[in-house]
């Protein structure tokens, strides 16, 4: 994978570009063109080095040196780049989280009795005033736990 920015520019900085880069960065007045021909110098000294040379282990470089190329080009903005962004929408808390194991687990119930997944969705979301779609999200991403939950009870209802 090629950097395109480092092809029109040289392969070299010199340490007082590098430094004033890096301190504009730190002052809070970085100037971007700067840091992307910072960020493909790294990314291709990287790519150059000889592995023996690094005192990281290469796989942590190449996976800097990718995430940089995706920066430095564009193609990619750095928190996704670096595999860092935060997931879209507001997290799961644990008590929507078991709520849905719960869910998951009822549908479980209903099944193992017989009810095909499609009316056993219908029958929890009427009891917990849900959407099936709901139930039937909650199934698919617990139903691994939901079953061991399900298992769970079993024994704890037999020796009531």
């Amino acid at each position: 994978m090629g950097c395109a920015i480092m092809e029109s520019e040289d392969k070299n900085l010199s340490p007082g570009f590098v430094q004033n880069a890096v301190g504009a960065y730190s002052e809070g007045a970085p100037d971007r063109k700067d840091l992307l021909r910072l960020l493909a110098f790294i990314a291709h000294k990287i790519d150059t080095t000889p592995e023996k040379a690094w005192p990281i282990q290469h796989g942590a470089l190449e996976y800097i040196s990718i995430a940089f190329k995706k920066i430095a080009d564009g193609t990619e903005p750095a928190d996704r780049a670096l595999g860092i962004a935060k997931k879209r929408g507001r997290p799961n808390s644990e008590l929507t989280k078991q709520k849905h194991l719960f869910m998951a687990t009822d549908v479980i119930v209903l099944m193992d009795s017989g009810t095909p997944l499609l009316d056993a969705a219908l029958e929890v979301s009427e009891k917990y005033h849900i959407s099936e779609g709901k139930v039937q999200d909650a199934y698919s991403k617990f139903k691994g736990d939901a079953a061991i939950l399900r298992k769970i009870r079993t024994v704890l209802d037999r020796e009531r």
